[in-house]
């Protein structure tokens, strides 16, 4: 069905004061759990995601250097720390538990 690939994209549109905003990024994900070496299933993997789209979404509707910072704690991962710029660029640290 599909001739190409398809690819991460970020979609955003206003309506008077609503703004909506989505995000795709399969192969974000499915990069960042082959380079370090996580299962895509795993609790870090999914959480992960989860806040990297989080940010993105909420950077999309910002302008020039301004941010969104992420930090999320649980017993399982000492720490995730996720910063998303306007442009798109997605900045990530997670310390995992043992």
């Amino acid at each position: 069905m599909w001739k190409r690939p398809l690819r991460d994209v970020v979609v955003r549109c206003q309506v008077g004061n609503l703004r909506v905003s989505g995000v795709m990024a399969r192969n974000a994900v499915e990069e960042m759990a082959r380079r370090w070496q996580l299962p895509l299933a795993s609790e870090g993997t999914k959480l992960w995601g989860e806040y990297m789209a989080g940010t993105a979404m909420l950077s999309s509707f910002f302008k020039g250097e301004e941010r969104v910072k992420v930090m999320v704690k649980t017993p399982n991962i000492q720490e995730l720390y996720v910063e998303s710029m306007a442009v798109g660029e997605v900045s990530v640290c997670c310390y995992i538990v043992g």
